[in-house]
């Protein structure tokens, strides 16, 4: 499969400020992109800077800004999104109605590709012993989150019939240069503490975010005709255990298993406690027992695969860490 040529190619982006946009717009830019990108008047551009983008403010709530921002557009990349909100409305305002925004400027400036950044929890996970969940499963999201993601496919798969090729990425649990998520774990291992969940052996797949960042240029693979969804995710899931292992050796650090257990993070219990039942939502991604997709379709139709692997990832994390002095 052969890198898309996108040289020279307006592409318009939301969400580019982000961490894991940071990385799509570098790899975009790479692969020759022009890019517009939307941000907030608030917006620390810094993460992308040196890929002098242009940049249109505004938010997806500003139908003014959404047309500037896809005008010449060929290609339009929807990253923007809440992963933390107080309630359900609050995150279908932003991942179901700010991608139905999107799609309209992206449709009327007469885009030939919209890429949707969904996640994989919009499908949500499998049973104990069940095949790994394919794209086109019934869908069982857990969350808030994951159901306001799938809220977002379903207005891609049945409100964007004007623009040729419509495109859903779903990746999994992500990590990288410029993560805030996964640096407590970084900090607990740097002072040789180790947590896991229970008994450390629910599974969910991981990948580095600049390997992510590269199936977006590689999405004008994709055929034209109905939306197509892809999972992105290495082929076989970790564990606490596993993950914990690979901590270590990435960083060079013995550290001691603290077992956290699981009732502590009992979705249910926590939603019991006054003012915990944004968390308590949240939680049920993380308490799930087993995330396991199949990301062969994105292989086969795209020429994508998780190249990282999970050590070197997180290596090269620490010291991107290190270096920018966060930890």
């Amino acid at each position: 499969m052969t890198q898309p040529g996108l040289a020279d190619v307006r592409v318009a982006m939301t969400g580019a400020t982000g961490f894991l946009g940071g990385h799509i717009a570098t790899a975009l830019a790479r692969a020759g992109a022009k890019l517009t990108i939307m941000a907030r008047p608030t917006s620390d551009l810094s993460q992308i800077e040196s890929l002098h983008p242009d940049v249109v403010r505004g938010s997806l709530a500003d139908d003014t800004s959404l047309s500037a921002l896809a005008r010449g557009a060929r290609v339009f990349v929807h990253n923007a999104g809440v992963v933390q909100a107080p309630n359900y409305e609050a995150y279908l305002r932003v991942n179901r109605d700010g991608t139905r925004a999107a799609l309209r400027a992206a449709a009327a400036a007469g885009a030939e590709t919209f890429v949707f950044i969904s996640s994989q929890a919009a499908t949500g996970p499998v049973a104990p012993g069940a095949p790994a969940r394919r794209e086109d499963d019934p869908p069982d999201p857990r969350s808030w989150y994951g159901k306001s993601k799938r809220e977002g496919e379903l207005v891609v798969m049945n409100e964007g019939a004007a623009i040729p090729r419509r495109v859903i990425l779903r990746p999994g649990a992500l990590y990288g240069p410029n993560d805030a998520a996964f640096l407590a774990y970084f900090k607990l291992v740097k002072y040789r503490l180790c947590p896991k969940l229970g008994n450390g052996l629910r599974q969910f797949q991981i990948l580095y975010a600049p390997d992510v960042a590269e199936a977006v240029p590689l999405s004008l693979n994709a055929p034209k005709g109905d939306a197509r969804a892809y999972y992105l995710v290495p082929p076989a899931p970790e564990t606490y255990i596993s993950l914990g292992a690979a901590y270590r050796r990435a960083m060079n650090r013995d550290a001691l298993t603290i077992r956290i257990p699981a009732f502590l993070a009992n979705p249910d219990r926590l939603a019991r406690i006054p003012g915990l039942a944004a968390v308590a939502d949240r939680f049920r991604d993380f308490y799930a027992l087993r995330w396991h997709s199949d990301p062969s379709r994105a292989r086969d139709e795209l020429g994508w695969t998780a190249s990282t692997p999970l050590e070197q990832g997180l290596r090269q994390t620490w010291e991107w860490y290190k270096a920018n002095r966060k930890a």
